[in-house]
């Protein structure tokens, strides 16, 4: 009995590198499959998104302050109001 398996090749999405994604390490997010040629690109992909890789799990590290403050709609209403309280002290 004779199996036929296909190679498809896919790009490394850190690196560049053609890998197989039979043989490719993966990590699934958003429901879309990503693949990469070594385990440095997976951790350099997952800490760009603000995961970090530990053996075989992935960990979603909890936003820091200062990120948790720019995505806050209420920032940015603040700070146009302290500008706009310094411009009317001022003139």
């Amino acid at each position: 009995m004779n199996i036929l398996v296909l190679n498809k090749k896919t790009r490394d999405p850190v690196c560049g590198m053609a890998v197989d994604e039979n043989s490719a390490l993966s990590l699934i997010l958003k429901k879309q499959t990503y693949y990469f040629c070594s385990q440095s690109c997976l951790a350099a992909f997952a800490g760009a998104r603000g995961m970090k890789v530990t053996g075989r799990r992935l960990i979603r590290r909890p936003a820091t302050f200062w990120e948790r403050l720019r995505t806050n709609n209420l920032f940015w209403l603040s700070g146009t109001l302290v500008v706009l309280l310094l411009v009317w002290i001022i003139w």
